[in-house]
């Protein structure tokens, strides 16, 4: 994990320069930024341990930067005033996220280990009435999957039901959007299995030279769900989890309608198929994984 490159570089700089290295904080934070000029995802370490050892912000960001420039997984990485990092992923240190994700299933980001609300019945405010809203009352009204996602996307408190919405199959309607993008990969995983696509032919270098920014997008999402998976079970904040899934989707239908996934007609399958199947199996396994742990169902046809 990055955060976890970001500690072991900071642990190294303050050692070298004998400085305390409990001046670390307990969780490095690593986000995306909204631009993306400024890289795949950018770091404010620096402006929280200058102060407490004594060094200008800028000053330490650099020697952060110099540092992690040595890692692989990364191919650049550049100093923002007044102490930010920008770091931008190495191609083929990214793409081998797919690859993880592949081999190792439901047990990708620890996803396996956590337990959320799975098994628990909901009950909510309603923002607009001030009313209880429970998940079996809910239910009734739009659907299981639909109420409890409703319920589980919201942070803990008040929400705002919008039962129509909840009962429309339209983008705009987070369970729909989320649930459909699964069984839209699904359906591409049957295909290829017809076209006698083999997954396990492709690798992490030829993954990577699907270079187009839809792809790149989804790489991206899909390398943030451990850090998301242990925040959201650290906090029980399963939130998290349903907001998570819901970038994914929609970087998942980007990417399904401006790429050709499968051979058309006669067309011969090639490098790049078996690399777009390979991304949308991954893209699936992690949704799958996040639909578990809210006690959400994830369909195959729809």
């Amino acid at each position: 994990m990055l955060a976890d490159l970001v500690r072991s570089a900071g642990a190294e700089v303050l050692t070298e320069r004998g400085l305390d290295t409990a001046a670390l904080p307990a969780e490095i934070i690593v986000r995306r930024p909204r631009n993306p000029r400024h890289g795949d995802y950018a770091t404010g370490m620096a402006l929280q341990v200058a102060p407490r050892v004594g060094l200008a912000p800028l000053e330490l960001a650099g020697a952060l930067a110099d540092r992690l420039a040595r890692e692989p997984a990364l191919d650049t990485v550049e100093v923002a005033t007044p102490g930010f990092l920008n770091l931008r992923l190495a191609p083929a240190a990214g793409y081998g996220v797919v690859a993880d994700i592949l081999e190792q299933g439901t047990r990708y980001g620890g996803a396996d280990r956590v337990e959320l609300t799975a098994g628990d019945p909901l009950t909510r405010v309603n923002e607009v009435t001030g009313a209880p809203v429970t998940e079996q009352d809910l239910a009734a009204l739009v659907g299981q999957d639909e109420a409890r996602y409703a319920l589980l996307r919201c942070p803990p408190g008040s929400v705002h039901i919008d039962e129509d919405l909840l009962r429309t199959q339209r983008p705009n309607n987070p369970c729909y959007l989320v649930r459909y993008a699964h069984a839209r990969l699904a359906s591409v995983s049957r295909g290829a299995q017809r076209l006698a696509i083999d997954p396990a032919l492709g690798t992490a270098a030829s993954d990577a030279k699907l270079t187009d920014d839809h792809t790149a997008e989804l790489v991206r999402i899909l390398a943030e769900w451990p850090e998301v998976c242990e925040t959201a079970a650290n906090r029980s904040e399963p939130h998290r989890i349903a907001r998570y899934l819901e970038d994914l989707a929609r970087a998942c239908h980007a990417f399904a309608d401006t790429c050709q996934l499968l051979p058309k007609g006669d067309e011969p399958s090639s490098e790049g198929h078996t690399a777009r199947v390979r991304l949308c199996l991954a893209v699936k396994q992690v949704m799958a994984n996040g639909l578990r742990l809210l006690g959400v169902s994830a369909p195959e046809w729809m």
